[in-house]
């Protein structure tokens, strides 16, 4: 199949979690130590299911021609069946999203102050009619150390989807005030058929300074259950 296309979701026990979930990265672990052992009932990995990587990676991963294109104007394969349609994820580039006007973005707390910024934009327009596409910007604004290994997961409740694309990078440098702040951008698309009210837990990492920094919490507020189709 499809290697863009997350697999439909085993159902899962009621005592461990009211969300829908794959996890194939049993015992996962990034370059410095365990990752996320305790979440792995609840969360699964980015994309693949395999283990992060750490390469930087491009959002340009459709023909230069079609990078512009607004999300409202991509089309499905028409090769797809409806019911299928509903699992399979679009490919989208950086360049084809516009931040949205209604709903805004979406600052997350984080308990460890360490001038680290994690920041959710939802986009204004969306390529399917179940779909809400959001843009992830992690920025450092640490003047001494910088940001290595960035792994972001999420999941969200079982009668929707969730897929995250891959991250521009995994690292970002001190922040220096007289240079333009880098970022770390990553694609996030929910499939919400029902259009119900959307809860994203979500469990991030870095290193600072050769100690890992962990997070969790959940977004149910602020984020659209659906997007209005131009």
């Amino acid at each position: 199949g499809n290697p863009d296309c997350l697999p439909i979701f085993p159902k899962t026990n009621a005592n461990k979690t009211t969300s829908s979930i794959i996890n194939t990265n049993e015992g996962g672990t990034t370059k410095k130590g365990e990752l996320f052992h305790d979440l792995q009932d609840l969360l699964f990995d980015q994309s693949t299911g395999q283990k992060i990587s750490s390469t930087k990676t491009s959002f340009q991963t459709i023909g230069s021609n079609q990078n512009k294109i607004p999300l409202n104007e991509i089309k499905s394969s028409s090769s797809l069946k409806s019911l299928e349609t509903e699992y399979v994820f679009p490919i989208i580039s950086l360049e084809s999203i516009r931040p949205s006007s209604v709903n805004p973005s979406i600052n997350i707390k984080l308990i460890h102050q360490t001038g680290v910024h994690c920041v959710l934009h939802i986009a204004r327009d969306s390529p399917r009619p179940d779909v809400i596409v959001s843009v992830l910007t992690i920025t450092n604004t640490n003047t001494s150390d910088a940001i290595n290994n960035f792994h972001f997961q999420a999941a969200v409740p079982k009668n929707m989807r969730i897929k995250l694309q891959n991250p521009s990078t995994s690292d970002l440098p001190v922040y220096n005030p007289i240079l333009p702040p880098q970022a770390i951008t990553q694609i996030l698309i929910v499939s919400n058929p029902n259009k119900e009210p959307v809860r994203l837990n979500y469990k991030l990492s870095y290193y600072l300074s050769g100690e890992q920094i962990n997070e969790s919490g959940e977004i149910d507020n602020g984020f659209p259950s659906s997007i209005d189709l131009i």
